[in-house]
């Protein structure tokens, strides 16, 4: 009697684990550090967004409970740039230096 329960405590115990991780990441703004995460968000998007929208685009390679999960508003994508010109580098070093520590301290502190 007491090995039968033993499974289901397991599990509860592994999901309240992974629930209170994946909320400790989301608080620390970290729920995209893993180099993968992307990627998925790439895939949940087709399913809501692509020429042929569906079901069928979170595919059988992935488990698909990642694409679920990206598919919530927690998600949030930011880009680290520099300011509109023409050329990628100013032609003044200490402008060029300056525009490139805001462009690496954002990329750094997710502060985007």
């Amino acid at each position: 009697m007491i090995t039968s329960r033993l499974p289901r405590r397991l599990a509860g115990v592994a999901f309240l684990c992974g629930a209170g991780a994946w909320i400790w990441f989301l608080t620390q703004g970290l729920v995209l550090s893993h180099y993968d995460a992307k990627a998925h968000l790439v895939v949940a998007r087709r399913v809501i967004d692509n020429i042929t929208p569906g079901w069928q685009q979170v595919g059988a390679v992935w488990l698909p409970l990642p694409h679920l999960i990206h598919l919530l508003p927690t998600q949030k994508l930011s880009y680290a740039l520099r300011p509109s010109s023409a050329s990628p580098a100013v032609g003044y070093l200490a402008l060029h230096n300056e525009q490139q520590k805001a462009v690496m301290d954002a990329a750094l502190t997710h502060g985007v």
